[in-house]
């Protein structure tokens, strides 16, 4: 090493972060199939995990309405402006559109039973989603996507890390880049000064820092396959 020039450290230098900087372009990409793979998951996950629970929402006030009929008037007087019931069984109000007031006139009992009805297809509609909503809790632990604490089914760590993994892999890959980096100023600046020509000898602090820069990235490069192997062992 104490033969090596500073020409040929300049090159090593030069070259290894072309190399870390190529890595760093494709591990910014991560996995991508993993990635999308994950996101359509978690997607359909929510959503279903929000269907659920607008549909029990809507059984809860069924039950409440189907306990007091009376609170059905209430309801339209909260959709409509002005609401009043006659003898007949009707309601009727206004409701603004624009500039004008319309009439709007509904048998309300009529809707009760529409309610009713729909209140009944609600509950077929839970148990088809309940269902759903299991098969993915299945499957998302499977894949580590989800996992279960305490009976409560929740995004999982390994969720969460697989979304931040890109960022730690392009700090540990900048890391590794910079030793080299500094290595080739230093010894570029420590050369200058020297204005000596003849003797194009690498200095020692350059070859240290060079060293040291290996050293970095064995450590980086190992790291960054530990991350990749975890991101990728549930499809292996």
């Amino acid at each position: 090493m104490l033969g090596l020039r500073s020409a040929d450290l300049l090159i090593i230098d030069a070259t290894i972060i072309i190399g870390l900087l190529i890595l760093l372009t494709f591990s910014s990409v991560s996995s991508p199939f993993v990635e999308i793979e994950q996101s359509e998951f978690m997607l359909e996950w929510y959503a279903t995990q929000n269907e659920l629970n607008k549909i029990e929402n809507m059984l809860l006030e069924c039950n409440t309405l189907k306990q007091d009929p009376k609170l059905f008037t209430k309801k339209l007087v909260k959709i409509f402006s002005e609401n009043k019931t006659d003898r007949g069984g009707r309601a009727d109000g206004l409701f603004q559109q624009g500039n004008r007031f319309r009439r709007i006139i509904y048998d309300y009992n009529e809707l009760q039973t529409k309610l009713y009805d729909r209140c009944e297809n609600l509950i077929i509609e839970q148990i088809e989603v309940e269902h759903t909503l299991n098969v993915l809790d299945k499957w998302g632990i499977e894949f580590y996507y989800l996992e279960e604490d305490n009976g409560i089914v929740e995004e999982s760590r390994y969720s969460k890390h697989l979304a931040s993994g890109p960022f730690s892999v392009n700090v540990i890959n900048l890391g590794m880049i910079f030793p080299f980096l500094i290595s080739a100023i230093v010894d570029t600046i420590m050369n200058y000064r020297k204005n000596n020509s003849e003797e194009d000898v690498a200095t020692k602090p350059g070859i240290i820092l060079m060293v040291i820069g290996f050293t970095s990235m064995i450590i980086g490069l190992l790291i960054i396959m530990t991350e990749f192997y975890e991101a990728s062992s549930p499809f292996l």
